[in-house]
């Protein structure tokens, strides 16, 4: 009984891990935004309400255009840091740092954005019917 409950739970908690991914991402652009004296990054705040919907109650197709906005986005910053990873002249820490780091929020921003689209395709969350 207590397996299963665990279980439960846990699944509970990856189905909303890459919603609070996006959140903490978000949070984290806009206050080095600020920090950085750019007032226009809390308008990235304005991107984690959905998120924060999300969380909180789950909506098909809100899924769909999130996942498929951040996939979009993935592919972007793909592109973005191999382009960046091209013009690297010298081996240092700074650029050794910038690959490792990179290539990790690179990765991670995949993964969140193929597990928001597999729950579409799994069929785990409700549709919100007006009739």
């Amino acid at each position: 009984m207590i397996e299963r409950n665990i279980t439960k739970q846990f699944k509970t908690l990856t189905a909303k891990l890459p919603y609070a991914y996006f959140i903490v991402f978000g949070l984290w652009m806009a206050f080095e935004g600020v920090l950085n004296g750019s007032i226009m990054s809390l308008l990235v705040l304005i991107v984690c309400v959905p998120f924060f919907y999300q969380l909180k109650f789950e909506n098909r197709i809100l899924n769909i255009i999130l996942g498929s906005l951040l996939l979009f986005w993935s592919f972007w910053m793909t592109l973005a840091y191999i382009s960046d990873i091209a013009q690297i002249i010298a081996i240092n820490n700074h650029s050794l740092r910038f690959i490792i780091i990179g290539g990790v929020i690179v990765l991670f921003n995949f993964l969140a954005s193929f597990s928001i689209l597999r729950k579409i395709n799994a069929g785990k969350i409700n549709t919100i019917s007006i009739a």
